[in-house]
């Protein structure tokens, strides 16, 4: 995809990720990203508060 991305003109690529998915979090920073925000939401149909890391991939 961020090679996809790159080939389209796109300058950075975000992506947001569960705060507690090691896996894909360093996933992420492998492939560049730094994390620059951090956001909540309320996980539908549940009372569950999720956290998550906002990426950014410069191209």
């Amino acid at each position: 995809m961020i090679d996809y991305a790159r080939s389209q003109g796109a300058e950075k690529v975000t992506i947001y990720v569960s705060q507690g998915n090691t896996a894909s979090n360093r996933v992420a920073q492998k492939c560049g990203g730094k994390i620059v925000g951090e956001s909540t939401y309320k996980k539908r149909g549940t009372d569950i508060i999720m956290k998550d890391y906002k990426y950014e991939i410069v191209l």
